[in-house]
């Protein structure tokens, strides 16, 4: 385990590491491709600093090459939940390599703020300097900030909406590989996919939808924990008391479903108790609920829980059935980690998704991350997804 002041000291490594970016707007007139709407070079990772955070955060010694890694940010075209065109953003990391790339999607957790969304934040991202250090490892490496960040701020994010996810990540997909044809960049055949948190429901419902609906052959997808088995993990946090993150996350999702799907629609006052009625109005509000909120009984109303714990709510759990990650017999290998003392998304939920996979024929690979939260697991998480990638 590294210490705070180790992970202080890389942040501090990454800011001094800032170079002026130079603009360079992309050229759109003679293109035609559908996707890609405008791109932009504004920042360059240096493999010097690269490298002393690897070294910093992960626990043995780095055995890889690292290069610098531009990164562009790619705005493009896609569409929300109900099929309305959005422009939205992510950020394609090239490293300074000769050949042909692998490509990987990395799929980012939730973000509280959207001020910390890849393309918003290079010293504010965490998610991004990770994904910029599997990148100087000589990969392409693509980011989607997902509808709700970046340049599509203005709309609310689709929280936790499988099926939104995927398409915002193809999307990218389709836009980066524009540009890089445009540019010249040469991609193989290999695609990685990658995410955590959210991030990791993001990426198995990305792949399920590539290999079922688009027909393109995934390379092999490494997923951290995530409420991937959602019905279980609502019964599980509406029983007792609870980590207070944990209960703020399934709020964001009650929020987010209840504007979804038109057969829910109901009032706030359905779910949430009066004291918190300002949800309705002020999504901002539900990221500052207070840490005394550690029992789901003050947030949500006793109807609610009731209908949940006894299954009478069937119209609720079947849209979290919807969002949930179901079998399904995936053509590439999937490696699960889950970390040990995750209280918010606990590892029995990973554990269930994999075993879900595994029974429909898919070939998955378990592996517990001793001591490690939902926070703490991320950097160990991205150190094995380095080794999954070349190594394994």
């Amino acid at each position: 385990m590294k210490t705070l002041l180790t992970k202080l000291t890389l942040l501090v490594l990454l800011i001094a590491s800032c170079q002026t970016p130079e603009i360079e707007s992309f050229d759109l007139e003679n293109y035609t491709e559908e996707k890609l709407i405008n791109s932009q070079n504004y920042y360059t990772f240096s493999n010097q600093i690269l490298s002393a955070i690897a070294n910093s955060v992960f626990d043995q010694p780095a055995p890889h090459t690292f290069r610098d890694v531009e990164a562009v940010k790619i705005v493009y075209k896609t569409e929300n939940y109900d099929g309305e065109e959005v422009v939205t953003s992510g950020v394609l990391l090239l490293p300074e390599i000769q050949g042909s790339l692998p490509l990987l999607s990395f799929h980012h957790g939730e973000l509280m703020e959207t001020s910390k969304a890849p393309s918003e934040s290079i010293t504010g991202s965490k998610d991004l300097t990770y994904a910029a250090l599997i990148a100087s490892t000589g990969l392409a490496v693509l980011v989607p900030d997902y509808i709700g960040y970046g340049n599509s701020s203005l709309h609310w994010h689709p929280f936790e909406h499988k099926a939104t996810l995927a398409k915002n990540s193809y999307d990218m997909y389709l836009a980066s590989k524009e540009y890089m044809t445009q540019q010249k960049i040469k991609t193989n055949s290999e695609l990685y996919l990658t995410g955590f948190s959210e991030g990791g429901i993001a990426t198995l419902a990305l792949q399920r939808f590539l290999e079922e609906q688009i027909k393109i052959n995934v390379t092999k997808t490494i997923v951290g924990n995530g409420a991937f088995e959602k019905v279980i993990w609502a019964k599980q946090l509406l029983s007792g008391p609870q980590n207070p993150e944990k209960i703020r996350y399934f709020a964001r999702m009650v929020h987010s479903y209840n504007i979804i799907y038109p057969e829910l629609d109901r009032p706030w006052n359905y779910y949430f108790n009066d004291a918190f009625m300002d949800l309705e109005s002020n999504i901002d509000y539900l990221m500052e609920l207070p840490q005394m909120v550690d029992h789901p009984e003050i947030l949500f109303t006793q109807l609610f829980i009731k209908g949940i714990l006894d299954e009478s709510d069937t119209t609720f759990l079947k849209v979290l059935m919807e969002n949930q990650i179901e079998g399904w017999p995936a053509q590439a290998s999937i490696y699960f980690f889950r970390g040990s003392e995750d209280k918010i998304c606990n590892s029995t939920q990973t554990h269930l998704a994999a075993q879900a996979i595994e029974n429909k024929g898919g070939t998955v690979k378990q592996k517990i991350l001793i001591g490690e939260d939902h926070k703490s697991m991320i950097a160990p998480f991205v150190e094995r997804v380095l080794k999954q990638i070349h190594y394994d």
